[in-house]
């Protein structure tokens, strides 16, 4: 009789000590409620500085808390960045565990005033008209092989001096004398009006 009192304390201390041991197993990262927590979780985080550029939002959902009780902790950023206007701001990363522990880390986002160019839309290219090869001769002019707006070679000859334009008369007339010198009409190789030439009048 007595051995099996015996038999029957030790199965239930075993099956106490087995169970204890299980519950522990199942308390693991979950605050037990007699522990005193007053550490607030670890932010990790390799660098406090940011940079992005216009449109652009910066991703910081690989950033994570630790906590010695609960384990592994979500972060926030809390604060403003618009990433559609450049400028220097200021969030916070947060974390906060199951005891109310914070942990708040302040970071630096600048957004650059430019547009990241491998994400910019592609854009039709205006299709540009190809301008037209410039004449390299004139075939109703007097000489087909010269360009419409040339002079003639031909045409210059007996000219003392030659003046472009409609303003080329003043320049030719000034200072000569009109009866021993005339001033006439030069014309391109397509019959338009060039300018004047000086030319001696026979005697």
């Amino acid at each position: 009789m007595r051995q099996n009192r015996w038999k029957t304390a030790i199965l239930s201390f075993s099956i106490l000590f087995f169970m204890s041991g299980c519950y522990n197993g199942l308390r693991i990262g979950i605050k037990p409620v007699d522990v005193d927590d007053d550490i607030p979780p670890y932010i990790y985080v390799n660098t406090y500085e940011f940079t992005t550029t216009l449109g652009k939002p910066i991703d910081f959902s690989n950033i994570t808390a630790y906590d010695d009780v609960d384990g592994l902790c979500s972060v926030e950023v809390v604060g403003t960045v618009n990433y559609n206007k450049a400028g220097e701001y200021y969030p916070t990363l947060v974390s906060r565990d199951t005891s109310s522990n914070v942990t708040e880390v302040e970071i630096y986002v600048v957004v650059l005033d430019v547009v990241d160019e491998t994400e910019a839309p592609v854009t039709d290219t205006p299709e540009t008209t190809a301008e037209p090869e410039a004449e390299t001769g004139c075939p109703a002019g007097k000489d087909p092989e010269l360009p419409c707006d040339y002079v003639v070679p031909q045409d210059l000859e007996g000219w003392q001096k030659l003046y472009y334009g409609k303003e080329g008369l003043d320049q030719c007339m000034d200072g000569i004398d009109p009866e021993a010198y005339a001033c006439e009409a030069i014309y391109a190789n397509d019959g338009s009006f060039w300018g004047y030439g000086l030319k001696r009048r026979e005697e």
